[in-house]
């Protein structure tokens, strides 16, 4: 069992509440406990949402990665690895993502980027 998303979360508490109350189910209520035990010890992002527009789009703080020494490489791996290009389409609205705007700076020694993500819609 793996539990991905709080609906998985729920269905796994309300299995276990029932195979508690019958007997010889006690290995399902193991698999499940192990199975929520997992979700919440696992890893989480450090990126984070800072500000949510709905259907407009999102800012996110994202950390970049501690080798880059140099805001110009930082600015420079930005525009390569996480700038979302936004693509000409012959159809309105696509909803599809693409960087607005951002911004890097250094924090804590190491360099950081806001990253404006909008949607074509």
């Amino acid at each position: 069992m793996e539990i991905k998303s709080k609906s998985d979360l729920k269905f796994a508490f309300y299995v276990i509440h029932t195979a508690e109350k019958l007997p010889g189910n006690e290995k399902v209520v193991d698999d499940f406990k192990r199975a929520i035990r997992r979700y919440y010890n696992r890893p989480v992002s450090e990126t984070r949402i800072v500000k949510e527009y709905g259907i407009d789009g999102y800012i996110a703080l994202l950390p970049l990665p501690e080798y880059l020494k140099t805001i110009d490489g930082a600015r420079e791996y930005f525009e390569e690895v996480e700038y979302i290009h936004q693509t000409p389409c012959a159809y309105d609205c696509t909803g599809r993502p693409f960087t607005s705007w951002y911004k890097v700076f250094q924090r804590g020694g190491r360099f950081w980027a806001y990253h404006m993500v909008s949607f074509d819609v």
